[in-house]
């Protein structure tokens, strides 16, 4: 049975719902508090089902300001986090070089509050996720040759964690992150407001009567939007965070991770507890499209199962036996042999959707040939049509992640090596 409301929705449609304040739910922050005698909170990051994240000043760091990112956990949190002992495992692993490319912990702590006791990871600031560029980018996007050495830095963090025995168990494209250039040390408050915005928040309403006892903060944060605010702030390195639903391999979670269904592998789609390092595999094919594209490979407009099969279907083709036939919605889209029926759903194969890529930009030539749109180390300002050469390539590696049967996709420590990843196609 579900309690009853206690606050007004916010007028702000990207904060987190203001009834999860409530005991055991999210710790309530205000702009100015400072954490553990030494963070001190200046604008809002994100959030979560789970946390809330903030951007902090470290008090700490001397006269030249130091920035981090503080990850507030829900009281309910099993304390110690499994994302902290994760973090340290891969970094105490011998050296590898994906492991600059994963989340750092800086340091951890406990807040006590009205809504009980909370686990806190610090870890350093990073910037906008490639998920928040791409809704953000309007016309054009990562440079090709930065889109690949970025794509090829999320596979050898990927092969190092499944080196290390573990999943990541929630690979997506809002889960890889941009480094920021310097972190911006140095900067001062009033540098990072002028640069990015100043917070924009709302009170917080309370349904009749306030709830006693101060659950809820005085108001809510919107995010700092740094995929809106310029690209000149990004560094050409991306990280991987957001390590809560990771696992061992040896020990599988028996009711699945709930990874997003735009980039769930299809057995996992139909049977959760199919996850593992496949998985993962089959997430970074569409991760690495969507690192070339700007796009999502395949898109969810409603959330449903049947609404990303049918897209992979018109992509790679019929599932196999044993899926297609627990795939209870596939007569609505498809004959038994896997055609398309032309009006629900039609043939889209993953050729043609890397020859479209950049077209309805009217970026004209190739994208590594022309160059008169490119505006910075990072950045053009038109994506431009691919090469029919890295569109050969491209899909040859994609075709190598994205592989029905989980025991065919190539491991991330292999297909770092694939010549798409460095342009030599």
């Amino acid at each position: 049975m579900s309690l009853p409301r206690l606050y007004q929705p916010s007028p702000l449609d990207t904060v987190e719902d203001p009834e999860q304040y409530r005991p055991h739910g999210l710790h309530p922050v205000h702009l100015g508090d400072i954490l553990s005698k030494r963070y001190k909170i200046i604008h809002k990051l994100g959030h979560g089902g789970f946390s809330t994240v903030w951007l902090a000043r470290d008090l700490h760091a001397g006269p030249s300001p130091r920035y981090v990112s503080v990850k507030l956990l829900t009281a309910s949190a099993p304390r110690p986090p499994p994302e902290a002992a994760v973090l340290a495992a891969l970094h105490a692993a011998p050296p590898h070089p994906g492991q600059s490319h994963l989340a750092a912990l800086l340091d951890t702590f406990t807040v006590a509050g009205p809504n009980g006791t909370h686990t806190t990871l610090v870890t350093p600031l990073y910037g906008p996720s490639v998920q928040a560029l791409a809704r953000a980018r309007g016309r054009g996007w990562l440079r090709p040759a930065v889109a690949r050495a970025l794509a090829r830095q999320l596979a050898l963090a990927l092969s190092h964690i499944h080196a290390c025995g573990l999943a990541h168990g929630d690979l997506t494209c809002a889960n890889i992150v941009l480094q920021l250039r310097g972190g911006l040390a140095g900067w001062s408050e009033e540098a990072v407001y002028a640069a990015f915005g100043a917070p924009v928040r709302a009170g917080v309403a309370a349904i009749g009567a306030a709830p006693p006892g101060g659950h809820a903060p005085r108001y809510l944060v919107a995010p700092l939007d740094f995929a809106g605010a310029g690209r000149e702030w990004l560094a050409p390195r991306v990280t991987v965070v957001d390590f809560g639903t990771a696992f061992s391999l040896r020990a599988p979670p028996r009711d699945g991770v709930g990874v997003p269904l735009a980039y769930c592998a299809p057995e996992a789609a139909f049977a959760p507890a199919c996850v593992g390092a496949a998985a993962d595999l089959w997430a970074l094919g569409c991760c690495v499209f969507e690192m070339r594209a700007g796009a999502a490979l395949f898109d969810m407009f409603f959330g449903t199962r049947d609404e990303v099969v049918r897209q992979v279907v018109q992509c790679l083709g019929r599932l196999p036996e044993a899926l297609w036939r627990m795939w209870e919605a596939r007569g609505a889209f498809f004959d038994d042999a896997g055609r398309p029926n032309g009006t629900t759903a039609v043939a889209y194969p993953l050729r043609e959707m890397l020859e479209d890529v950049g077209r309805e930009e009217g970026g004209g030539g190739a994208a590594e040939g022309a160059g008169k749109h490119r505006t910075g180390e990072l950045w053009q300002d038109v994506m431009e049509p691919m090469e029919a050469a890295e569109v050969g390539a491209m899909e040859a590696v994609l075709r190598r992640l994205l592989r029905y049967n989980p025991d065919e996709r190539v491991a991330a420590a292999e297909v770092c090596n694939d010549p798409w990843f460095t342009g030599k196609f």
